[in-house]
């Protein structure tokens, strides 16, 4: 059965450690010398500057949270600063993407971006900071501040924005590039699915060699070895049968 992709691949995590973890994550983006970027990455920049970007983005979350404090509201302040985003394409595409295409894509990103937080490109483009990775998988990364305008913007973190940053990837690429994800056929393909007997009974053999564990008297630990002996013989011959009707019917659809 051919596999094709639902979308291009769009990755988001928050940046942990305040503004010490900003700063690193920036710096990562940046650095070309770093062990995972060095002799097979090159980085060009999209928009924006790390610095300026790291100093508006502490400067409106500190700001934000003295004015959290004069309302003498309790709460925890910010872990997180910023928000990342990854838009990413698959090695061995058949035409190399441009530069200038990459941005043409950034582009569309971030005015979709501006749609979702009501806001303006301009408004926006104060407040992120994008560059290019250019290596055998390339891809965008996008980092945007939690606060904007004065406002905690809790909708980075929710699976809505994720879902359409992915609609908005396909389609930027797709326009700029000709290249359209439904006709993508990965080189890889993914790995066998557990039988699931064969993982509950693995769990039940866990569990029972936990409460052996707890056991101490000579008898018992015996009694145990060979209950779980046997368990594993059955192990051996569920993983040997492969999946069951029902998973294999599930993966051949």
């Amino acid at each position: 059965m051919i596999t094709m992709l639902k979308n291009w691949t769009v990755i988001t995590q928050p940046i942990k450690d305040r503004g010490l973890g900003l700063r690193k994550f920036l710096r990562y983006l940046v650095s070309e010398n770093h062990k995972n970027h060095k002799d097979k990455t090159t980085i060009k920049p999209i928009f924006g500057n790390i610095d300026r970007f790291h100093l508006k983005t502490v400067f409106n979350i500190t700001k934000q949270e003295l004015i959290t404090a004069k309302k003498k509201k309790g709460g925890r302040g910010f872990n997180s600063f910023a928000q990342s985003f990854v838009f990413s394409l698959p090695p061995a595409l058949p035409n190399k993407i441009t530069h200038k295409q990459w941005q043409n894509i950034s582009r569309d990103i971030i005015k979709e971006l501006s749609l979702f937080l009501n806001l303006t490109p301009k408004d926006l483009k104060d407040h992120l900071f994008m560059n290019l990775h250019e290596q055998d998988n390339p891809h965008l990364n996008l980092v945007i501040a939690k606060v904007i305008n004065g406002e905690t913007r809790a909708e980075l973190q929710q699976k809505s924005i994720v879902r359409v940053l992915k609609h908005a990837f396909n389609l930027a690429v797709l326009n700029h590039t000709g290249l359209d994800h439904t006709q993508y056929q990965p080189k890889t393909r993914r790995k066998k699915r557990y039988n699931k007997q064969y993982y509950d009974k693995n769990k039940q053999i866990i569990n029972a060699l936990s409460q052996c564990n707890k056991n101490n008297t000579t008898s018992t630990k015996s009694s145990c070895s060979q209950g779980t002996s046997n368990d594993l013989n059955t192990l051996n011959t569920l993983n040997l049968k492969g999946e069951t009707k029902t998973t294999k019917r599930k993966l051949t659809q």
